[in-house]
């Protein structure tokens, strides 16, 4: 499973999928503070823009994933805003 620092835990058990959306609420944390903390087992956490993967057909939540097994396609990154000159560093 995995917690949290807020006061929200999630408690994964067994093949039990949890997922949650914070988008509506801002947890403020400084650079280098603890967000979370993972609890035995071998539990993975993926994070993408939306649109930015084309998931395999057929696969599902709660469905068991090998090392290696490919689940989709990562699609051309396009931002939605004006990436920085690269010459301005150093």
């Amino acid at each position: 499973g995995i917690d949290t620092v807020w006061p929200h835990r999630f408690a994964g058990h067994g093949r039990e999928v949890v997922r949650e959306d914070f988008t509506s609420g801002a947890v403020d944390l400084a650079a280098g503070d603890e967000m979370g903390r993972f609890y035995l087992g071998s539990t993975v956490v993926l994070l993408f823009e939306p649109g930015r993967v084309a998931w395999l057909e057929g696969l599902k939540p709660g469905d068991p994933v090998r090392m290696g097994q490919a689940i989709g396609d990562c699609q051309e990154f396009k931002p939605k805003f004006d990436e920085p000159d690269s010459s301005h560093f150093g």
